[in-house]
């Protein structure tokens, strides 16, 4: 008896020491990802949830992080590819020409607490004032308005398409609290009933 309640604790004690090896094994995961996106510590707190690290630059501007709800956005820059060594085999070469092999500078931002990306206007807004960010990449488009002096950033078209999206959601959120606010009346007068 005494032999099997050493083999347990010797169990236990294996198990303890393999747990706590775990626990800064995660810490780390979650330190990489931060310096991956280059965010200060305790960013999750922010977000309330475990930061996701999977957005990539595709093309140059402003990018609201959908997997991160738009609390995150990311300013991307093309890096114009330097000019291949004249010594560098032909594939390379023609891989460049074609477009391939464009780099971007990514830069990673969060937006202050409470407040998400908001594609349309490319600021950080109260959730009530910005598009819904799983529309945001409708507007992904809009970046390439950045620069262009004889356009007006926005045309009346994005705007009415943005203006629709905000007051539906916030339609939607007026509703479900009209709702709410009709069911406690509704319970509050049925226990004054009884």
């Amino acid at each position: 008896m005494k032999l099997i309640l050493v083999i347990v604790a010797s169990l236990i004690a294996v198990l303890v020491s393999e747990a706590k090896s775990l626990k800064p094994a995660k810490q780390e995961l979650r330190r990489q990802k931060r310096q991956t996106l280059s965010l200060p510590d305790g960013v999750e707190l922010l977000l309330n949830r475990p930061l996701d690290s999977g957005f990539r630059c595709q093309d140059s501007g402003y990018f609201a992080d959908v997997a991160n709800d738009c609390q995150v956005f990311h300013i991307c820059n093309a890096v114009p590819p330097q000019e291949p060594a004249p010594n560098t085999e032909p594939v390379r070469r023609a891989k460049r020409q074609a477009g391939q092999g464009v780099q971007f500078q990514q830069y990673t931002f969060i937006c202050g607490n409470q407040t998400v990306f908001n594609q349309l206007t490319l600021t950080c807004s109260h959730p009530d004032d910005a598009i819904p960010c799983e529309s945001a990449p409708s507007f992904f488009y809009l970046n390439g308005n950045i620069g262009q002096t004889e356009t007006p950033f926005l045309t009346d078209e994005d705007l009415d398409q943005g203006l629709q999206l905000i007051t539906s959601v916030r339609r939607t959120r007026v509703n479900i609290n009209a709702n709410t606010d009709a069911e406690l009346e509704l319970n509050r007068r049925r226990r004054r009933a009884n």
